[in-house]
């Protein structure tokens, strides 16, 4: 990290500055230091608005503070600036689903899994989604696709489409 903050100190062009302030907020997400990844992610988009992992470190460290609303607008640059990136886009589906945009959220799920058929995580997080709007049905559809993945996340999915009345 002392590199990137040598390159501020000396003034680096704005394209490494933007980069050095991106990777001090990335190793401060790294190292579980969210609230510290936020000012140096927020000026790595201040010098380049379209850096799409500076756009997605700084909604998931909103993400970790739970900050949904502040998480909401980084994700959506990043998934727009990305759309072929399924954590891109399972992570826009996580935020959706924390901020109860249900609809969101599963498009965001079936936007990551399109991409990364395997992905069972997301899968997790789409039969949440789908439990939260009441639709067991659809729910059971994912725990029965995600058998075939994850076993064990299969079985926490199950636990929880097992309360629904």
């Amino acid at each position: 990290m002392r590199t990137y903050e040598s390159a501020i100190r000396l003034q680096a062009p704005p394209d490494r500055l933007s980069y050095a302030y991106f990777k001090i907020g990335e190793v401060n997400n790294q190292q579980d230091r969210y609230a510290q990844a936020v000012a140096p992610l927020q000026k790595s988009l201040r010098l380049d608005p379209d850096y799409a992992p500076a756009a997605f470190e700084l909604g998931f460290a909103y993400t970790k503070l739970k900050q949904y609303e502040n998480a909401l607008e980084p994700l959506q640059h990043a998934a727009r600036l990305k759309p072929d990136d399924p954590d891109y886009q399972c992570r826009l589906g996580i935020a959706n689903l924390d901020l109860g945009k249900l609809p969101s959220a599963v498009a965001a799920f079936q936007q990551a899994i399109r991409l990364k058929p395997g992905y069972a995580e997301c899968y997790s997080f789409l039969g949440l989604a789908y439990v939260g709007m009441g639709n067991k049905e659809q729910a059971l559809q994912v725990y029965k696709k995600l058998q075939t993945i994850d076993k064990e996340a299969a079985r926490e999915l199950l636990d929880v489409i097992n309360t629904m009345k």
